[in-house]
């Protein structure tokens, strides 16, 4: 129970760091910067879901140029030493299911019961992790310098190839209306989901000045369309000024800022949110298990977005590390985790409540 909420509380800390450089009066900032669009593991792995999000906010706070991570024992078996003082960050993954009078079922059985036999049902997590090091953390640039350049190299290849102003596969989805839910473009000004309907509404593309900011606005209301009981069963009951409501925008945001680390699309936090995300700074201080939940359900949304639409074809994952690194295969064997948790969701998660103000 510890190792969750000792994770809980270092995701807290980085996300009370990149609120508090909100001006809610004109912060346009992106969420990510084009130098931590992704994060790899030191053997090639591209990181996924909440990693991918957490390493690059990291990356971006830290101003650490090169997004490669590595273990104490990567580091180890590489040769290389974290400097003193340095301080680790988990990576993590979970393993969900509902559970009721000790049998378990999966998500999608849990989707396919009826409405009021759901609520006899309660979610549980595994929670899994590993403590990672930035490589700039390391003396990996001065024990192998040819190497270190050449990672720095290929970061601002990948940085060249992949930052974007359009993307083929959101045009896709719009063209033939392959998301799960109708996407009608307008000459209109304003952007929204309508759970009622189950469909989004954004204004066209040539109305955005930055066209960046059309994508931006449409991966944030597909994420809200994710939240229905047929797909990932969010609350979706929260009146706006409401709690519910504001962690729903938080998951829409986040989900947002995932989906612009895949597509290379840097986006900005949507201007009327600003003062929402402020907001989250004393509740995530005082309950780090808010910005666990809402990470973990961004990333969901993220991922069936991206499965669904096809994201992850437009990247390239393929690094060629073994023609960066020739020893690269001494970290083939498989890390040993960190920590396994088990805990009940509830503990982690905010109270709901559909008529607090925040």
């Amino acid at each position: 129970m510890a190792d969750a909420r000792e994770v809980a509380q270092r995701y807290a800390d980085l996300f009370i760091a990149k609120f508090d450089e909100i001006d809610p009066n004109g912060w346009r900032k992106p969420w990510i910067s084009s130098n931590a669009t992704s994060a790899w593991n030191i053997s090639g792995r591209q990181y996924t879901r909440s990693n991918r999000l957490l390493l690059s906010f990291l990356c971006d706070y830290k101003g650490w140029e090169i997004p490669f991570f590595m273990t104490w024992n990567q580091a180890n078996k590489l040769g290389v030493c974290v400097t003193k003082g340095e301080k680790s960050f988990p990576v993590v993954w979970f393993k969900d299911w509902y559970e009721k009078d000790r049998k378990r079922i999966s998500n999608q059985e849990y989707l396919n019961l009826p409405a009021d036999e759901q609520k006899d049902w309660k979610r549980k997590y595994i929670l899994s992790y590993n403590n990672v090091f930035n490589i700039s953390q390391t003396n990996f640039r001065t024990e192998r310098p040819e190497q270190w350049q050449a990672l720095e190299d290929k970061v601002k290849t990948v940085i060249e190839t992949k930052v974007r102003y359009s993307s083929e596969a959101f045009d896709k989805a719009l063209e033939n209306q392959t998301w799960l839910c109708p996407i009608i473009q307008n000459d209109g000004n304003s952007a929204f989901y309508s759970p009622a309907e189950d469909k989004i509404v954004v204004p066209r593309k040539e109305n955005f000045p930055d066209q960046r900011d059309f994508y931006g606005t449409l991966s944030h209301e597909m994420v809200h369309s994710t939240g229905t009981k047929e797909r990932l069963d969010r609350d979706m009951s929260g009146l706006f000024g409401t709690e519910s409501y504001a962690r729903e925008e938080l998951v829409a945001e986040l989900g947002s800022a995932i989906l612009s680390s895949m597509t290379g699309i840097t986006t900005s936090i949507k201007e009327d949110n600003l003062q929402y995300l402020k907001n989250w700074t004393e509740a995530i201080g005082n309950d780090p298990g808010i910005i666990t939940g809402a990470v973990s359900e961004a990333a969901y949304a993220a991922e069936l977005i991206e499965k669904t639409i096809g994201i992850g074809q437009e990247l390239s994952k393929d690094l060629k590390m073994k023609e960066i690194i020739p020893d690269i295969e001494i970290l083939s064997e498989k890390e040993p985790v960190k920590s396994r948790s088990r805990f009940d969701v509830l503990e982690y998660e905010p109270q709901k409540s559909k008529s607090r103000s925040l």
